[in-house]
């Protein structure tokens, strides 16, 4: 809000058009103090929040506030503007501004360690151009559409490109952390009748992208089944 201060007031004229006022004068003058001869705005103190606490953040109209006097809140300045803060739980949180003032914190990161799948090629192998050597990994994907590091490998497997492979293993709970969706990955290597082909390197490929909780899955090249 602009504000205006005038250190020789010259009274009210409100019959003036503006264009005609002198530089000392107004139209309208209301909640000011006119008590020195100046056209001051009152200065009180305005309740603008019911936080307390030992720490206090404002971010525009939004007011977090933690016991703990060492918490600390950052802002990320983007089309989502996230606060992150410490101190407020026993770990780092984040969530979206709009929702933050509400209390609705959420877990910063992703669990340190994720566990290789399994995968085990369903098919029978025969020596043909179908076979490829595969290996699948996954990744987190948080309520923020954040993606986590991806999991440790599963161990190399032959199989037929046009038969299915059945992933199991996959990560169903992670107390405190806000899983949201787990994506799959396949890295694929052609072979040539069971030999890797010298001028083709792993192909890194998205498999799909599974609800949290999922524990297994089957893929196959044109269909894929949840189980």
């Amino acid at each position: 809000m602009s504000s205006l201060k005038l250190t020789q007031f010259g009274g009210i004229a409100p019959r003036q058009r503006p264009n005609n006022l002198h530089q000392a004068m107004v139209q309208v003058a209301e909640d000011v103090d006119l008590s020195r001869g100046t056209l001051r705005p009152w200065r009180t103190d305005k309740k603008v929040s019911n936080k307390t606490g030992n720490s206090i953040f404002v971010d525009k109209c939004c007011y977090l506030a933690s016991d703990n006097c060492k918490a600390s809140f950052s802002r990320i300045d983007t089309d989502c503007c996230y606060l992150i803060a410490s101190g407020v739980k026993d770990y780092p949180v984040i969530q979206k501004k709009s929702q933050a003032c509400n209390d609705n914190w959420k877990r910063l990161g992703f669990p340190i360690e994720l566990n290789a799948p399994n995968a085990q090629f369903l098919g029978e192998l025969s020596q043909d151009f179908n076979q490829e050597l595969r290996q699948y990994i996954y990744t987190l994907v948080d309520e923020f559409g954040f993606e986590s590091a991806p999991s440790l490998p599963s161990e190399p497997i032959y199989a037929h490109n046009d038969q299915s492979v059945v992933i199991s293993g996959l990560p169903t709970a992670f107390p405190t952390y806000s899983i949201g969706k787990v994506r799959i990955y396949c890295a694929v290597t052609q072979l040539d009748y069971g030999d890797p082909k010298s001028e083709y390197d792993a192909h890194f490929l998205l498999v799909d992208e599974l609800d949290f909780g999922t524990a297994n899955y089957i893929h196959q090249s044109f269909f894929a089944f949840l189980i």
